[in-house]
């Protein structure tokens, strides 16, 4: 197989990987609740609201009290989306098969900017 042959290949798994990466991502769902089951959130991958159920029992609340727990609820939602979402860069850029030679200063600066980027989503 020529040098050729051999990087397009390279290139269409890299390809592939990459299209199973992009369907995982927009898969992650992440679902809170309230401390007390009052309000549940479902977030995507980034962290948007997909779905919001909340029990009549809220009414009692005052809007500053709903809105500090509905905020407090979205975020752990969120952030355990972004951990996931995190975890699955992390193990794509772990496993990923190497599209260039392995000593270009471009291609390792790629990864590390890569796994900063994942760590920082996880914090």
């Amino acid at each position: 197989m020529s040098d050729l042959d051999q990087a397009l290949t390279r290139l269409r798994t890299h390809s592939e990987r990459l299209h199973m990466l992009s369907d995982r991502l927009r898969a992650i769902r992440a679902q809170e609740s309230s401390p007390d089951g009052e309000i549940e959130i479902v977030v995507d991958g980034e962290g948007t609201p997909i779905e919001l159920r909340l029990r009549a029992t809220v009414s009692r609340m005052s809007p500053k009290e709903f809105e500090r727990v509905l905020v407090a609820t979205a975020e752990r939602a969120a952030r355990r989306a972004f951990g996931e979402h995190g975890q699955l860069i992390a193990e794509f850029n772990g496993t990923a098969p190497e599209l260039v030679d392995s000593d270009d200063e471009s291609a390792e600066s790629t990864a590390a900017r890569n796994d900063r980027v994942a760590a920082e989503r996880r914090a």
